[in-house]
């Protein structure tokens, strides 16, 4: 999926992302705002969606949602170290849950992996700005 040309355009992008919605196994959770400092820095987690897509340079406002991509080895401790409420309704992270983390990089998730989390969480504007950034 990485090596693919990017989309030409937010429709492409739009097609991309339904052949690649089970590229992780996701679950919406609750974090507490006192953690935000130590989510930044932990080695585990690989920042995705709209604080990957800003990371590299879209012009886009930081939501209150984060995307975190997180190895399957490393779920359990995450959830316990974080408090992380399990499909709780007032959600503010998406776990997106990988089994091989190391394909992912670096500490945010390369640009178009951050558009598809954009058009997964239905902000199809972010991630039209957000698709700017791959030309």
């Amino acid at each position: 999926m990485l090596d693919a040309e990017h989309p030409a355009d937010i429709d492409e992008a739009i097609d991309l992302a339904r052949l690649v919605r089970r590229r992780s196994r996701n679950e919406r959770v609750r974090i507490l705002l006192a953690f935000e400092g130590r989510i930044e820095g932990d080695p585990r987690v690989h920042h995705g969606g709209a604080h990957a897509a800003i990371h590299h340079g879209a012009g886009i406002g930081r939501p209150g949602q984060r995307d975190i991509y997180i190895g399957a080895a490393d779920v359990d401790a995450f959830r316990d170290e974080y408090r992380a409420s399990p499909n709780a309704e007032d959600a503010n992270v998406v776990l997106r849950i990988v089994e091989t983390p190391e394909l992912i990089g670096g500490k945010f998730v390369p640009p178009i992996v951050a558009v598809l989390d954009l058009l997964d969480a239905a902000d199809t504007r972010a991630a039209t700005e957000a698709l700017r950034m791959l030309r």
